[in-house]
């Protein structure tokens, strides 16, 4: 018995120290939003995307990945941001919100690009920020966050001076007030 409870024990700290029984997902997700709050981009891209390699689609923490790495990516590459987002399945539980998330940290990163001078960049992400919110009010006309979302978005591209941005936001019902 002794033998059996001394191997159980062994088993234990063995998978515990391999990054417990999802393979490291959870540290990784964890290391990915401790790194996203903290500003560090590139590093919480790469933790985000150590968890995706380990999770599958059907896991529970899979979503929280992909928000995670969308969330980081809205600050390091904006087109990616968009192709990344269009690519998840409607299965994988993706919500208004969650869009509203993307779109929100895609215009603070535009804010962030222009404030150090990257216009062109700063563009880059208001057009994309834009094209995420047109696609989430398709997809998802009854949440009631959208104007509120347009009008600020709006307000972003009015301050980096975007003509093409403001008439794509007119489309969605932009009145600039």
């Amino acid at each position: 018995m002794r033998l059996t409870s001394l191997l159980c024990t062994s088993l234990l700290l063995l998978v515990a120290s391999c990054g417990g029984s999802d393979g490291g997902a959870t540290a990784a997700l964890n290391s990915g939003y401790t790194s996203l709050n903290a500003g560090n981009h590139q590093d919480a891209l790469g933790h985000f995307e150590t968890a995706l390699a380990i999770l599958k689609f059907a896991d529970d923490d899979f979503l929280g990945a992909k928000l995670g790495q969308l969330q980081a990516l809205a600050n390091l590459d904006a087109d990616k941001t968009k192709t990344t987002l269009m690519a998840v399945p409607k299965e994988a539980g993706i919500e208004a919100k969650d869009y509203r998330s993307i779109v929100t940290e895609l215009s603070k990163s535009a804010n962030a690009l222009a404030t150090d001078g990257e216009m062109d960049k700063a563009t880059k992400s208001i057009t994309v920020a834009i094209a995420i919110l047109t696609e989430g009010k398709g997809t998802y006309p009854e949440y009631e966050g959208w104007d509120k979302l347009i009008q600020q978005t709006g307000a972003q591209a009015e301050t980096l001076g975007d003509p093409a941005a403001l008439e794509a936001l007119k489309g969605l019902g932009y009145t600039g007030d």
